[in-house]
C-alpha cells in the first residue's frame, strides 16, 4: 500500500515540478510559495521517505517506522535538517500537497503527505523552536490512517486560505477515530471513537480504548512515559 501511495506521490510531485516552472501561477497556494530549486529538494526528500517507510517490511508502531524515514532522509539531505528554514519550507510544501489532494479526491495520498508535514512541524518544534519535548505518536497515526473528518481539520487550520471550507462542511459530520495504543487490543485495527477514548494523565501522550487495554499495557508504555515526563519536564525547567 505504502509503495502505491510512494509512486503517487512522485507523480503529484512531479506536477508539483511543472507548475513551479510555470512564470504564473493561476491557483491558490495555500500558503506555500516555494521556488523551483525548493520543489526539487522537496520531490527528492518526499520520495526519499515514502520509499523509506515502505522498506519496513515487519509490523512496528509508526514512531518506529517514520523514525526509519526520518534516518534516510537526514543521510541524504543532512543540510534540511541543519536548516529550519529548509524545514519550515517542507511543511509548507507538503500541506500544498495536501490540500491540493484532498481537493483532488486523493484522500490516502493527502493523508501521508499531512502526517509527514505534521512530523516535520514536531521535529522543527523540537530540534529548533524548543517548544516541544517529544514527538507524538497518536496524533501522527490518526492524520496517516483515520478519518476524513481529522484530516481535512488539521490542513484546513494550517493553511491561511478558505480553500477547505465547503470539503470541511461535508466531512464534519464523520466520527473522529482514534487507535488505542494497547498493541494487544482486540478491536479491529485498534480503532476506537476519539471521544470516548482515555489517556495517560502523566504522558498525556497514549490514548486507549478502555481502561483494561490502558491497565494491559502499562508495562510496555512505563518506560516511554517517564521518558516523555522527564522530557517535559527539563523543557519547563528552562523556560
Amino acid at each position: 500500500a505504502l509503495l502505491d501511495e510512494a509512486i503517487k506521490l512522485v507523480a503529484a510531485e512531479k506536477e508539483a515540478l511543472k507548475a513551479a516552472t510555470a512564470k504564473k501561477n493561476q491557483g491558490c497556494c495555500h500558503g506555500c510559495v516555494p521556488t523551483l530549486e525548493d520543489v526539487r529538494v522537496a520531490l527528492g526528500f518526499g520520495e526519499t521517505f515514502v520509499m523509506a517507510l515502505d522498506s519496513v517490511k515487519e509490523q512496528v508502531d509508526i514512531w518506529k517506522l517514520f523514525a526509519v524515514a526520518r534516518e534516510a532522509t537526514r543521510v541524504k539531505y543532512p543540510e534540511v535538517w541543519a536548516d529550519p528554514a529548509k524545514l519550515k519550507m517542507l511543511v509548507s510544501f507538503h500541506l500544498y500537497m495536501a490540500t491540493q489532494s484532498v481537493l483532488e479526491g486523493e484522500m490516502i495520498v493527502a493523508k501521508t503527505y499531512a502526517a509527514m508535514a505534521f512530523h516535520l512541524e514536531e521535529c522543527l518544534a523540537i530540534s529548533f523552536d524548543k517548544t516541544r519535548a517529544t514527538l507524538t505518536g497518536a496524533k501522527l497515526l490518526e492524520l496517516q490512517s483515520g478519518d476524513d473528518h481529522t484530516l481535512v481539520q488539521y490542513l484546513r487550520k494550517n493553511i491561511p486560505c478558505q480553500c477547505l471550507d465547503a470539503k470541511y462542511e461535508q466531512v464534519k459530520s464523520i466520527t473522529k477515530i482514534g487507535f488505542c495504543c494497547n498493541d494487544q487490543c482486540s478491536l479491529p485495527n485498534r480503532r476506537v471513537e476519539r471521544r470516548s477514548m482515555v489517556y495517560c494523565t502523566r504522558c498525556r501522550d497514549a490514548n486507549y480504548c478502555s481502561r483494561e487495554c490502558q491497565e494491559a499495557a502499562w508495562q510496555l508504555h512505563k518506560k516511554q512515559c517517564h521518558a516523555i515526563v522527564d522530557a517535559k519536564a527539563k523543557l519547563d525547567s528552562r523556560k
